[in-house]
Formats: structure tokens, C-alpha cells, sequence
């Protein structure tokens, strides 16, 4: 059944300046099929529809380097090629149903900064954006980078045809629809990008993200793309099964993979860096999370992954008293989520399995989740039964979301973890023999742990648990980490 969602109307996304030799301007022609006219309005009116998608001071301009015609939200209807050089986004661009745009190696996007900006492909759009580790595409803050902080634009966010469980049409704060029976409908490509201090912060029940799929099938393709500095959340699928890989969250203020109302795809080979300085509380690491009711809905939010890594950077063990995220993985509203092969490293709480209005540990004793073949390390509680209990011990009542202990006892979701057996603890990272805190070493007993008897033939058969082997190849040239 088709449904439509509300997101924030003003998504900015954005571009940092990179600093590779590819990333230099680009007089190429224009696509051939590209036919420039005139903006329908003028450039300081609230809303515009225009054919053409570059402008110099709100004229069209096939050489132009501003994206948007400088109207606070435009919508392009037409197909353009940005090529490689320096361009700032002005407003919120739209690509609308039967738009293209194509975005090449080395093109370095700037969002403006003073309002709300950024890019949004419509249901039906189709945007094309593959870069090379040598030259990727670069989304970032229009500030001077000393000056740039997490939410000052808000990130990118792709609309689709697929399957969500949101059963009624939001009509509040939204011009945007998504969500449809399609499962293996879109089209497009996100390939060796980046994208920095977006999650932009518009509406107090909208959590913002620095990369939004709403509804996303299995035709778009995703793979080496990093989300830093995020106001908000990094990743968030909202319904569809869009898989992912190679996908780094560094330094988000709330949930570096955050899948709810019916996402079921895949994603293989994540990365999560965070730091007790940055990270707000109550942030995780994956968050699943089912219909807002958390009553059992279809389809049910049950993600996959495998060959994850998520690290806590902090030179200081973690402090509960001053705690700035929560569980590596988190489990709410009646959802299911699988993890496999996966390292974690420094986490106040490995998983919860949050009981509250949710009938997600049910689904776990019912064998309708795994979390099997991971390694915690440096983990405080390995399993909690409630966001916010830092402890092992049990949760079975709520009242006012307030959680009832029953003292004596380990926690649901703890002795859930050990009695699969299949989940190894370190008390120390010296233990897993790692190398730069996230790459293993020869030595480590990392690289010959990895099982894939429970997953399909889309993940690929490696070794090792976590993201990286000793060589640590995708990772290098296009990423940039904050440590």
C-alpha cells in the first residue's frame, strides 16, 4: 500500500572542499540532452520549479557554480551532469520524477549555511553520484572548515517505492511522498562520498540525518560512504531493503545506523568512530526500531549485518556519571535486527533489547533475531533489558517508562547473549592484538572468526569479524577520520 511520511521540508545537504588534485574545476559541456530555460521565479521568492539546476547569481548558467537558483526550495525537472570543481548549493533542491542528475568524481559541494539547504530526490528521481578513492564526492558546511560544526546543513535524503509500515499519510511539515509495494524498484548510485557536518536540526519530533532513505529499494545502490559530524543520526532507513556497504559513521551526535518502520535490507562492512566529548546520551550504535505504536506491524523492521566495527576513541574508560552514548546495539518497538561477525569496542552497554510498549523480546525467544559471532570488548554490561539501565540485572515492568529492577537477577537480554554461546567478551583491546584501534594485526584473533552459515549469498565470505583485514584497503585515500 502506498503511504506518505513527513520529513523535515528543509533538508540541506553539502558539500567539504576536498583536498585531492582531481577535485579541481571542470569546464566540461554539459550533458547533450540538458536544455537550459528560465526559472520560473525569482530568486528570493519561497519556492521555484526550473529545467535548469546551475546559475550564476540566480541566472541560468550551463558554466555556472551555484546549484539553485537561490529561491529558499527549487524544484529541477530535467537531466544535468555537475562535473569536477567547486559548487555551492543555494536552498533546498528537489529532483523531481523523471529528473537526473549526475554527480562526478571530485566535485566538492558546498551548502549554504545562513538557511536551511540541501538536496532531496523525489519518489521517481533518480541521482547519480560515484566518485573514486581518489576523488570522491564531498558534501559539506559552507563555513570556513575551522568554523564548521555537526548540523549546519542537514543531509542528503533519497525517496522510494518500497515497502514501509507506516500506515497513514502524514500531511504536517511535508511536501514529499515515499513508500509504495515495490520492493526492487529505484534507481540511482551513491558511490565514494562523503558527507560532513550535516543533521540539521528543523522540528523537535524529527530526528535529523545525514543520509536519509525513506523508502528505498533494492535498484539503488549503495557503497563507500562516510557520514562525519553529524547533528543527528548517520545513516537512517526509514522502511525498503536498499542494502549497503562500506559505509563509515564517524563522530554522530545520536545513532550511527538507525533502521526502523519495516527496513529489511542488508549491510555489510560499517564502521563506527566516537568519542565521549562529542556523542550526546542515549546514542547508539545500531538503533531498530518497528512502527511508532510498538505494536507488531508489516513489514517488520529486521535489518541484517555483518562485519561491523564500532569504536569508542576516548582515551578515558567510559564513564557512566557523564555517559554521552548507550548500546552498541539497541532493540525497541517490537523490532528484530540480525548482527553477525561484528567488534565492539568501549561501549557502555553491548546490546539492549528494550521491553517498553515492545514486544521485540518475545521475537528474540521466538528465534526471530540473531546477534551471534560478535566479539565485545571493554564493554561495561554486556546486556541490558531498557535505554538508560546501565547494569545487568532484569527489567520485566515499565511504568512511565520507568523501568521496574528486579535486583538479584541478569538481565533478559544478557543471558539471551550467553546462552547462544556464540558471543566472545574481552575485558581489555590488548587482547584483540589491533593495530591504529581498528585495524587487527597478524596476531589477532579476529581474522580466521568469521561464519556466514546463517546469511545469503549477498554478503560476501571473508575471514575475519569486524570491517577490516590487516590490509585495511577500502578504507584508504577517500575517507577522513577525526582521530
Amino acid at each position: 500500500m502506498f503511504s506518505k511520511n513527513s520529513i523535515w521540508k528543509s533538508l540541506c545537504i553539502v558539500a567539504l572542499a576536498a583536498t585531492f588534485s582531481a577535485c579541481n574545476s571542470s569546464d566540461a559541456p554539459l550533458s547533450p540532452e540538458f536544455t537550459t530555460i528560465s526559472s520560473s521565479v525569482q530568486a528570493d521568492s519561497i519556492s521555484s520549479t526550473s529545467s535548469s539546476l546551475l546559475f550564476t547569481n540566480g541566472s541560468p548558467d550551463i558554466n555556472g557554480k551555484e546549484i539553485g537558483n537561490g529561491s529558499k526550495e527549487m524544484t529541477f525537472r530535467g537531466t544535468q551532469t555537475i562535473n569536477s570543481g567547486v559548487y555551492e548549493l543555494k536552498g533546498i533542491i528537489r529532483i523531481a520524477k523523471g529528473a537526473k542528475v549526475k554527480i562526478e568524481a571530485g566535485a566538492t559541494i558546498k551548502c549554504d549555511t545562513e538557511s536551511p539547504s540541501g538536496l532531496i530526490v523525489e519518489n521517481g528521481g533518480t541521482l547519480v553520484a560515484e566518485g573514486n578513492a581518489q576523488a570522491p564526492i564531498v558534501f559539506t558546511s559552507s563555513k570556513e572548515t575551522k568554523d564548521r560544526q555537526p548540523g549546519d546543513w542537514i543531509g542528503l535524503i533519497i525517496c522510494g517505492n518500497a515497502r514501509n509500515n507506516l500506515k497513514s499519510a502524514a500531511t504536517d511539515k511535508v511536501n514529499l511522498s515515499y513508500g509504495g509495494d515495490d520492493d526492487l524498484s529505484g534507481t540511482g548510485l551513491l558511490r565514494y562520498i562523503r558527507i560532513e557536518y550535516a543533521g540539521r536540526k528543523l522540528y523537535d519530533d524529527l530526528t535529523p540525518s545525514g543520509l536519509l532513505f525513506a523508502s528505498t529499494g533494492k535498484g539503488l545502490q549503495v557503497d563507500h560512504v562516510e557520514v562525519s559530524n553529524s547533528g543527528g543520526d548517520s545513516f537512517n532507513w526509514i522502511g525498503g531493503d536498499t542494502d549497503c556497504k562500506y559505509i563509515v559513521s564517524d563522530q554522530c551526535e545520536q545513532n550511527d545506523f538507525n533502521v526502523s518502520n519495516g527496513y529489511r535490507g542488508n549491510v555489510q562492512f560499517g564502521i563506527s568512530i566516537r568519542d565521549l566529548s562529542t556523542c550526546k546520551a542515549n546514542g547508539n550504535g545500531i538503533e531498530s526500531m518497528n512502527a511508532e505504536s510498538g505494536l507488531l506491524t508489516d513489514p517488520t523492521t529486521q535489518a541484517t549485518f555483518s562485519n561491523m566495527t564500532f569504536i569508542n576513541t576516548s582515551n578515558e574508560t567510559v564513564n557512566l556519571s557523564k555517559q554521552s552514548f548507550h548500546s552498541a546495539i539497541y532493540v525497541s518497538r517490537s523490532a528484530c535486527v540480525n548482527c553477525y561477525n561484528s567488534i565492539f569496542i568501549g561501549w557502555p552497554v553491548g546490546v539492549t533489547i528494550d521491553n517498553y510498549q515492545s514486544l521485540s523480546r518475545m521475537l528474540a525467544k521466538e528465534g526471530k533475531m540473531n546477534i551471534s559471532n560478535n566479539t565485545f570488548v571493554n564493554v561495561n554490561t554486556l546486556g541490558s533489558d531498557a535505554q538508560g539501565v546501565i547494569e545487568d540485572v532484569r527489567v520485566d515492568k515499565f511504568t512511565n517508562e520507568n523501568s521496574l529492577k528486579t535486583k538479584g537477577q541478569r538481565s533478559f537480554t544478557s543471558c539471551w547473549l550467553r546462552d547462544k554461546g556464540e558471543n566472545k567478551q574481552y575485558l581489555s583491546e590488548e587482547e584483540l592484538k589491533f593495530q591504529v584501534r581498528i585495524e587487527p594485526t597478524l596476531q589477532s584473533p579476529t581474522n580466521e572468526a568469521a561464519s556466514f552459515e546463517e546469511l545469503d549469498n549477498w554478503f560476501t565470505r571473508v575471514t575475519y569479524i569486524g570491517a577490516l583485514n590487516t590490509n585495511a584497503q577500502w578504507i584508504n585515500f577517500w575517507t577522513h577520520f577525526s582521530y
